[in-house]
């Protein structure tokens, strides 16, 4: 096997490490391209750049590095880090996280140097604190301050270490006039001891106010989110996928005041209203009384939603290549001359849904990391369309429908119908469902539109976030957990139509658990 051959074995199934930046600068001429791979060079070369545990270049020289760094990876200005703060927490893993690109090596010597055992803390910081709903908070760090010990770093071990406009979430900018919260100065630490000590005074202060969100804007609402939602992934563990963890900018907001609402909301959507307490049942009845207190009242001018919930499996190697997407409609209408039924049953089967699957990908499924079914779809004929297609086609059922949703199975509605009629108002459900959103704003105008603007769907629901406030639970659930505990027993999970259906008929038992 040659060296060629070799390499391509490597880079099979992984188009991700053909992106990866190894920050070696390219010949500008064929012919010194030639010259430097002659076989001993060519074994040379590989012997320097292919490390045992395929880590980046560890000996490159600080001005090669700047030289090769991608555009949008430049230095940030000193004027632009006075008014800046860095997430206190993401400091121990800087090392880790944002040195070991310019070398593994460096990243180690740094952070023997400098991070390990609580190194880092023992200097003097200056901390500050930002607020955020849902009892939730940041640790902040003056950006100028970490500069500072960049600079010590860079003169120790002759590098050029800063902080850089790429390094996502890890600089954060406020702007005093947008009505969204700002760094509060808490005081001066000199070690971990110190940090710690700060964290209990915030934890056991009042907690943090949000009616700021009640006037901010919507777009300083979700750059706020966005901006939150950046800084605590730079040091949490986490992925958009991952059913289990938190996820999303509705994790960082989600307030039990504000999560109470919202399922009072869903379920005046639905038209499910608790009765007054009533006389006990005779012994005899108790088996047919269970679903006494509920019934269905809602008006006639009440806001009548379309639900969507959705769902996306991807390549689990290649976040890039979506194979499946699910997508399940409940319009509230159909539910208006019909009995919930125990526990929302009978609504439940007037969910419809849909299976797309990206023909391109229609013989992989994922293995490694969950058992995906992408051919066991329970709720229909699944639906094979070319991946030049599939945003299309995810746009046609998110056309807003201005009568019966029934007709965006399967194609768009007529423009003329839709004049007749305004446009009724739409609500996106999902379990954690901002990984989903990101990927489908890849592919879809709707989705792009959404993440742009937000005036897409009148709200975003997460079966996860709702669950958890409403079980009282103290961390995230996955899916399956969540549908065993309200008594579904789901079947062949982890294929994206079957998911979002399920998706959708866990928020009418969360709906119908909280109304009782």
């Amino acid at each position: 096997m040659n060296r060629a051959q070799r390499l391509q074995l490597l880079f099979a199934g992984d188009e991700d490490l053909l992106q990866l930046d190894t920050h070696l600068a390219r010949p500008t001429n064929s012919d010194n391209l030639k010259a430097d791979f002659t076989e001993k060079a060519g074994e040379d070369t590989l012997k320097d750049i292919e490390p045992v545990d395929g880590g980046p270049l560890p000996h490159l020289q600080p001005q090669t590095l700047m030289a090769n760094l991608p555009p949008s990876a430049s230095k940030i200005p000193e004027w632009e880090l006075r008014r800046a703060y860095v997430p206190a927490k993401a400091l121990p893993k800087f090392p880790y996280k944002y040195v070991f690109p310019y070398g593994r090596e460096l990243s180690r010597k740094v952070a023997r140097a400098y991070f390990d055992g609580g190194r880092v803390w023992q200097r003097v910081w200056e901390i500050y604190h930002l607020p955020l709903p849902g009892e939730k908070y940041l640790l902040l760090v003056p950006a100028l301050q970490v500069k500072q010990l960049l600079d010590e770093i860079n003169h120790d071990f002759d590098c050029d270490l800063a902080l850089l406009t790429s390094q996502k979430g890890l600089v954060l900018s406020f702007n005093d006039d947008d009505g969204t919260p700002q760094p509060v100065r808490l005081g001066l630490i000199e070690d971990r001891e110190g940090l710690y000590q700060m964290e209990q005074q915030i934890r056991q202060a009042t907690k943090s106010q949000s009616d700021w969100m009640k006037t901010c804007s919507p777009a300083g609402l979700r750059a706020f989110q966005k901006k939150a939602y950046d800084a605590l992934m730079t040091f949490k563990r986490g992925s958009s996928k991952s059913k289990g963890q938190s996820g999303g900018f509705d994790a960082v907001f989600a307030s039990s005041g504000e999560l109470t609402r919202t399922l009072r909301k869903i379920q005046s959507y639905l038209g499910l209203q608790q009765l007054p307490p009533q006389k006990p049942s005779p012994p005899e009845s108790a088996d047919t009384s269970a679903c006494a207190p509920l019934e269905v009242n809602r008006e006639e001018n009440d806001v009548t939603p379309v639900f969507y919930s959705i769902d996306v499996e991807w390549n689990e190697r290649n976040s890039h290549q979506i194979t499946e997407i699910g997508i399940s409609i409940l319009d509230t209408r159909d539910l208006r001359s019909l009995s919930p039924g125990p526990h929302g049953d009978n609504w439940a089967q007037l969910i419809r849904s849909v299976h797309l699957r990206v023909a391109e990908y229609k013989s992989f499924c994922n293995t490694r990391f969950v058992r995906g079914c992408p051919h066991l779809f329970l709720f229909g004929k699944s639906e094979f369309v070319p991946e030049r297609r599939i945003g299309r086609r995810v746009d046609d059922f998110f056309a807003p429908p201005s009568g019966d949703a029934e007709r965006h199975i399967g194609a768009s509605p007529p423009a003329q119908k839709a004049q007749k009629e305004p446009a009724r108002k739409m609500i996106l459900v999902g379990h954690s469902p901002d990984g989903d959103v990101n990927l489908l704003a890849q592919r879809s105008r709707v989705f792009q539109t959404f993440l742009s603007e937000g005036s897409i769907f009148l709200e975003t629901l997460d079966t996860q976030q709702l669950y958890r406030h409403l079980r009282k639970e103290p961390h995230q659930r996955s899916l399956e957990h969540v549908l065993h505990s309200l008594g579904i027993e789901p079947r062949c999970l982890h294929n994206a139509g079957n998911d979002a259906r399920y998706t959708m008929e866990a928020l009418i038992r969360i709906a119908w658990d909280f109304a009782e």
